[in-house]
C-alpha cells in the first residue's frame, strides 16, 4: 500500500509504502476419521467400538481449537483423542477456529453400532413323542427374538439331528433354511432330536438356540 500527506499550506509529502501481510479470512479445514474406517456389519452397521479423530489444516496463523458435539449436545474442546463409542446412533458434529478468529462451518459426520446378538427363545409345543410307531409326528415352533439396537432381520431354522443314523425312511422332514416352525420327526425309540434355530439382527450379529425332541423307551418317558 503507497500513502502520501498534504498540509494546509499544499505542501505534499514523499510516497512511502506500507506492507501488509498476514490478512486471513479463510475459516481452517477439518477432516473426520472412524476406526474402522467402514462399517464392519451389515446394512451401515459397525458392531465394534467406533474412534473419532479429527486432522485440521490453516495456511495462514495457523489452529486456536477444534471442537465437537455429540447428538447435539454441548461443545467440547477436541484435545487429540475422544473415548471411543460404545452402542447406539451418533450424529457427531465438528468445527475448527484459526488464531485470526475464523470459525468454520459445522460439519457433521454419522454412524451406528450394534454389538449384541438378539435374544432367541425357541419353544416347541411337543418335546417328547409317544408311541415309538415309526410314524411322522408335527412338532410346532413358537419363535421369540428381539434386539434393541439394529432391530431382529430373520429367524431361520438351521439344522435338525439326530442321535441316531437315519433309519432309512427319511426320519426328518423339515424346509432347513427357512423361517418355518413346523417340521416332522420320525417316532424311533430312543431317539433324541435337536432342532436349532439362528437369529440374525440387521447389523449381522446371530445368536443360535437348540431344542429337543426325544422318543422315549417305554411310556414312562425315560430315556
Amino acid at each position: 500500500m503507497y500513502a502520501r500527506g498534504t498540509d494546509a499550506a499544499g505542501n505534499v509529502s514523499n510516497v512511502t509504502s506500507i506492507v501488509i501481510s498476514n490478512i486471513d479470512k479463510i475459516a481452517p479445514v477439518s477432516v473426520a476419521s472412524l476406526s474402522p474406517a467402514a462399517p464392519n456389519g451389515s446394512n451401515g452397521w459397525y458392531t465394534s467400538d467406533v474412534t473419532v479423530s479429527f486432522s485440521v489444516s490453516d495456511n495462514v496463523y495457523g489452529m486456536a481449537k477444534t471442537e465437537y458435539q455429540v447428538n447435539d449436545g454441548g461443545w467440547i474442546t477436541y484435545t487429540g483423542s475422544i473415548p471411543a463409542f460404545g452402542e447406539g446412533n451418533y450424529k457427531v458434529g465438528y468445527r475448527s477456529t484459526d488464531l485470526a478468529g475464523n470459525v468454520e462451518s459445522i460439519k457433521t459426520i454419522e454412524f451406528k453400532i450394534d454389538k449384541t446378538a438378539p435374544i432367541l427363545t425357541v419353544q416347541l409345543d411337543n418335546t417328547s413323542i409317544w408311541p415309538a410307531n415309526h410314524k411322522m409326528v408335527t412338532i410346532h415352533a413358537t419363535l421369540n427374538s428381539s434386539d434393541a439396537a439394529s432391530g431382529v432381520a430373520s429367524m431361520v431354522l438351521t439344522s435338525i439331528t439326530s442321535n441316531e443314523p437315519d433309519s432309512g425312511q427319511g426320519d426328518i422332514g423339515a424346509n432347513i433354511g427357512t423361517a418355518t416352525t413346523s417340521f416332522s420327526l420320525r417316532a424311533e425309540k430312543g431317539r433324541i432330536y435337536t432342532i436349532t434355530y439362528t437369529a440374525t439382527d440387521k447389523a449381522g450379529n446371530q445368536s443360535v438356540t437348540s431344542a429337543i425332541v426325544i422318543v422315549p423307551h417305554d411310556q414312562s418317558g425315560n430315556h
